[in-house]
Protein backbone atom coordinates (compact mmCIF):
# COMPACT_ATOMS: atom_id res chain seq x y z
CA UNK A 1 0.00 0.00 0.00
CA UNK A 2 1.50 3.30 -0.76
CA UNK A 3 2.13 5.65 1.87
CA UNK A 4 -0.21 8.81 2.40
CA UNK A 5 2.55 11.72 2.84
CA UNK A 6 2.35 13.31 6.03
CA UNK A 7 1.84 16.28 6.56
CA UNK A 8 4.95 17.68 8.39
CA UNK A 9 7.27 15.31 6.77
CA UNK A 10 10.29 16.58 5.73
CA UNK A 11 13.51 15.77 3.04
CA UNK A 12 15.46 15.58 6.56
CA UNK A 13 12.61 12.79 8.19
CA UNK A 14 12.91 10.78 4.55
CA UNK A 15 16.52 11.05 4.73
CA UNK A 16 16.15 9.07 7.95
CA UNK A 17 13.76 7.15 7.21
CA UNK A 18 15.07 5.42 4.66
CA UNK A 19 18.37 4.70 6.67
CA UNK A 20 16.14 3.16 9.06
CA UNK A 21 14.73 1.35 5.94
CA UNK A 22 17.82 0.07 5.02
CA UNK A 23 18.94 -0.82 8.62
CA UNK A 24 16.11 -3.12 9.01
CA UNK A 25 16.63 -4.87 5.91
CA UNK A 26 20.16 -5.64 7.13
CA UNK A 27 18.80 -6.95 10.20
CA UNK A 28 16.82 -9.04 7.80
CA UNK A 29 13.03 -7.70 9.14
CA UNK A 30 10.37 -9.52 7.08
CA UNK A 31 8.07 -6.91 7.05
CA UNK A 32 11.12 -4.20 5.39
CA UNK A 33 11.88 -6.30 2.73
CA UNK A 34 7.88 -7.20 1.91
CA UNK A 35 8.07 -3.71 1.57
CA UNK A 36 10.78 -3.16 -0.89
CA UNK A 37 9.68 -6.24 -2.87
CA UNK A 38 6.84 -4.27 -3.13
CA UNK A 39 7.92 -1.52 -4.80
CA UNK A 40 11.04 -2.81 -6.35
CA UNK A 41 10.24 -6.35 -7.36
CA UNK A 42 13.88 -6.59 -8.80
CA UNK A 43 15.43 -5.11 -5.83
CA UNK A 44 18.89 -6.57 -5.17
CA UNK A 45 19.13 -9.04 -2.07
CA UNK A 46 22.03 -6.66 -0.75
CA UNK A 47 20.26 -3.19 -1.11
CA UNK A 48 22.23 0.00 -0.87
CA UNK A 49 20.72 3.40 0.37
CA UNK A 50 20.50 4.36 -3.30
CA UNK A 51 17.79 1.39 -3.86
CA UNK A 52 15.71 2.42 -0.35
CA UNK A 53 15.89 5.89 -1.32
CA UNK A 54 14.16 4.55 -4.94
CA UNK A 55 11.99 2.95 -3.50
CA UNK A 56 10.66 5.27 -0.77
CA UNK A 57 10.11 8.05 -3.53
CA UNK A 58 8.27 5.50 -5.71
CA UNK A 59 6.34 4.97 -2.57
CA UNK A 60 5.49 8.32 -2.42
CA UNK A 61 4.28 8.73 -6.37
CA UNK A 62 7.92 10.03 -7.04
CA UNK A 63 9.76 8.83 -10.25
CA UNK A 64 13.05 9.03 -8.11
CA UNK A 65 14.70 10.34 -4.94
CA UNK A 66 15.80 12.75 -7.24
CA UNK A 67 12.42 13.75 -7.69
CA UNK A 68 11.66 13.72 -4.21
CA UNK A 69 14.37 16.08 -3.19
CA UNK A 70 13.21 18.41 -5.71
CA UNK A 71 9.50 18.56 -4.65
CA UNK A 72 11.18 19.37 -0.98
CA UNK A 73 13.38 21.90 -1.75
CA UNK A 74 12.34 25.24 -0.91
CA UNK A 75 12.25 27.40 -4.22
CA UNK A 76 13.83 31.22 -3.86
CA UNK A 77 11.38 32.42 -6.56
CA UNK A 78 8.33 31.01 -4.70
CA UNK A 79 7.92 33.26 -1.73
CA UNK A 80 4.11 32.74 -0.65
CA UNK A 81 3.85 35.24 2.32
CA UNK A 82 5.67 37.45 4.75
CA UNK A 83 7.51 36.62 7.56
CA UNK A 84 4.55 38.40 9.45
CA UNK A 85 2.27 36.34 8.42
CA UNK A 86 3.73 32.69 9.31
CA UNK A 87 4.16 34.70 12.73
CA UNK A 88 0.65 35.17 13.01
CA UNK A 89 0.02 31.35 12.03
CA UNK A 90 2.44 30.49 15.04
CA UNK A 91 0.50 33.06 17.45
CA UNK A 92 -2.71 31.43 16.23
CA UNK A 93 -2.03 27.56 16.75
CA UNK A 94 -0.51 28.74 20.26
CA UNK A 95 -3.40 30.31 21.22
CA UNK A 96 -5.53 27.75 20.50
CA UNK A 97 -3.25 25.02 21.77
CA UNK A 98 -3.58 26.67 25.14
CA UNK A 99 -7.18 27.77 25.49
CA UNK A 100 -9.16 25.46 22.85
CA UNK A 101 -11.79 28.38 22.72
CA UNK A 102 -14.02 27.84 19.24
CA UNK A 103 -13.16 31.45 18.09
CA UNK A 104 -9.23 30.18 18.74
CA UNK A 105 -9.61 27.20 17.17
CA UNK A 106 -11.23 28.60 13.84
CA UNK A 107 -8.31 31.06 13.99
CA UNK A 108 -6.63 28.50 13.67
CA UNK A 109 -8.44 26.14 11.51
CA UNK A 110 -8.17 29.15 8.69
CA UNK A 111 -4.15 28.08 8.51
CA UNK A 112 -4.37 24.47 8.43
CA UNK A 113 -6.14 21.71 6.45
CA UNK A 114 -6.56 19.61 9.93
CA UNK A 115 -9.73 20.36 11.42
CA UNK A 116 -9.23 18.54 14.91
CA UNK A 117 -10.74 18.68 18.10
CA UNK A 118 -8.67 20.51 20.66
CA UNK A 119 -7.63 17.45 22.81
CA UNK A 120 -6.75 16.46 19.59
CA UNK A 121 -4.91 18.48 18.50
CA UNK A 122 -3.09 19.08 21.50
CA UNK A 123 -1.93 15.55 21.44
CA UNK A 124 -0.69 15.97 17.81
CA UNK A 125 1.66 19.30 18.81
CA UNK A 126 2.91 17.24 21.98
CA UNK A 127 3.67 14.37 19.77
CA UNK A 128 5.52 16.79 17.13
CA UNK A 129 7.41 18.33 20.15
CA UNK A 130 8.45 15.43 22.43
CA UNK A 131 6.65 17.28 24.90
CA UNK A 132 4.02 13.75 26.31
CA UNK A 133 3.00 14.62 29.88
CA UNK A 134 4.36 11.56 31.79
CA UNK A 135 1.02 11.54 34.61
CA UNK A 136 -2.20 11.73 33.32
CA UNK A 137 -2.94 15.09 35.45
CA UNK A 138 -0.37 16.89 33.94
CA UNK A 139 -0.17 19.51 31.03
CA UNK A 140 2.49 19.82 28.71
CA UNK A 141 3.14 23.99 27.88
CA UNK A 142 4.64 25.27 24.75
CA UNK A 143 5.79 28.50 24.02
CA UNK A 144 5.93 30.66 21.06
CA UNK A 145 9.29 29.25 19.39
CA UNK A 146 7.79 25.79 19.96
CA UNK A 147 4.88 26.92 17.65
CA UNK A 148 7.36 28.53 15.00
CA UNK A 149 9.14 25.57 15.42
CA UNK A 150 5.77 24.01 14.16
CA UNK A 151 4.45 25.85 11.44
CA UNK A 152 8.05 26.32 10.03
CA UNK A 153 8.44 22.39 9.88
CA UNK A 154 4.92 22.60 8.24
CA UNK A 155 5.75 24.58 5.78
CA UNK A 156 9.22 22.82 4.53
CA UNK A 157 12.06 24.42 6.42
CA UNK A 158 14.19 22.85 9.38
CA UNK A 159 13.07 25.66 11.95
CA UNK A 160 11.89 29.10 11.87
CA UNK A 161 15.48 30.73 11.25
CA UNK A 162 15.69 29.21 8.33
CA UNK A 163 12.24 29.94 7.05
CA UNK A 164 13.10 33.81 8.41
CA UNK A 165 16.30 33.65 5.83
CA UNK A 166 14.62 32.39 3.35
CA UNK A 167 11.67 35.00 3.32
CA UNK A 168 14.31 37.51 3.58
CA UNK A 169 15.39 36.58 0.14
CA UNK A 170 12.03 37.21 -1.19
CA UNK A 171 11.81 40.56 -3.70
CA UNK A 172 7.48 39.81 -3.10
CA UNK A 173 4.86 37.80 -2.84
CA UNK A 174 2.89 35.02 -4.53
CA UNK A 175 -1.09 34.44 -4.30
CA UNK A 176 -2.30 32.04 -1.56
CA UNK A 177 -5.56 30.27 -1.64
CA UNK A 178 -8.20 30.55 0.46
CA UNK A 179 -8.32 26.93 1.29
CA UNK A 180 -5.82 24.44 0.59
CA UNK A 181 -5.08 22.86 -2.31
CA UNK A 182 -3.87 19.07 -3.03
CA UNK A 183 -1.34 17.43 -5.24
CA UNK A 184 -2.08 13.66 -6.02
CA UNK A 185 0.32 11.07 -8.13
CA UNK A 186 -1.66 8.56 -9.97
CA UNK A 187 1.16 6.74 -10.65
CA UNK A 188 1.34 5.42 -6.71
CA UNK A 189 1.10 1.45 -6.74
CA UNK A 190 -2.62 1.74 -5.11
CA UNK A 191 -5.02 4.79 -4.89
CA UNK A 192 -4.17 8.01 -6.07
CA UNK A 193 -0.95 9.44 -3.28
CA UNK A 194 -1.24 12.53 -1.95
CA UNK A 195 1.94 14.26 -2.40
CA UNK A 196 0.96 17.39 -0.97
CA UNK A 197 -1.46 20.10 0.51
CA UNK A 198 -1.27 23.32 0.32
CA UNK A 199 -2.67 27.45 0.11
CA UNK A 200 0.66 28.43 -1.62
CA UNK A 201 -0.57 28.32 -5.23
CA UNK A 202 2.86 28.53 -6.45
CA UNK A 203 4.23 25.82 -4.49
CA UNK A 204 1.49 24.00 -5.64
CA UNK A 205 2.11 24.49 -9.76
CA UNK A 206 5.57 23.33 -8.69
CA UNK A 207 4.94 20.23 -7.24
CA UNK A 208 2.65 19.83 -10.11
CA UNK A 209 5.59 20.18 -13.04
CA UNK A 210 7.58 18.06 -10.97
CA UNK A 211 5.24 14.85 -10.49
CA UNK A 212 4.65 12.70 -13.35
CA UNK A 213 0.56 12.20 -14.48
CA UNK A 214 -0.76 14.07 -11.15
CA UNK A 215 -3.94 15.69 -10.23
CA UNK A 216 -5.02 18.71 -9.09
CA UNK A 217 -7.70 19.08 -6.36
CA UNK A 218 -8.44 23.25 -6.24
CA UNK A 219 -11.82 23.33 -3.95
CA UNK A 220 -13.61 25.36 -6.47
CA UNK A 221 -11.42 27.81 -6.44
CA UNK A 222 -9.91 28.37 -9.72
CA UNK A 223 -10.06 31.74 -11.76
CA UNK A 224 -9.58 31.95 -15.64
CA UNK A 225 -5.64 33.04 -14.20
CA UNK A 226 -5.10 30.04 -12.39
CA UNK A 227 -6.25 27.46 -15.09
CA UNK A 228 -4.22 29.41 -17.67
CA UNK A 229 -1.37 28.35 -15.42
CA UNK A 230 -2.55 25.22 -14.97
CA UNK A 231 -2.83 24.40 -18.68
CA UNK A 232 1.01 25.50 -19.08
CA UNK A 233 2.06 22.25 -16.70
CA UNK A 234 2.54 19.54 -18.98
CA UNK A 235 2.01 16.66 -16.01
CA UNK A 236 -1.43 17.51 -14.86
CA UNK A 237 -3.79 14.65 -16.32
CA UNK A 238 -7.27 15.91 -14.33
CA UNK A 239 -8.51 18.73 -11.97
CA UNK A 240 -10.99 18.27 -9.01
CA UNK A 241 -12.24 22.22 -9.51
CA UNK A 242 -15.19 21.56 -6.84
CA UNK A 243 -14.35 18.99 -4.52
CA UNK A 244 -16.61 16.37 -6.35
CA UNK A 245 -16.14 15.83 -9.76
CA UNK A 246 -12.71 15.35 -12.11
CA UNK A 247 -12.06 16.67 -15.43
CA UNK A 248 -9.75 15.65 -17.92
CA UNK A 249 -7.73 17.87 -19.77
Amino acid sequence: MAHEFPRRRNLDSLRKEAKRWLAALRDNVEDARTRLARVLPNAPGNPTLRDVQLALARELGFPGWAALKRAFTPDPSASARTLEQYQVMAEALLEAYRTGTPEAMERHHRYTWHRRAWQAMRTYVQLDLGKRPIAPDEDADITLDDARYLIAVEHGFDNWDALSRFISTMPERVPVTARPVGVRSLDAPAEPSTIASTRDWQTALRILSRTLSSTLDAEGQMTDAMLMEVAEVDQVTSLNLSGSKNLDR
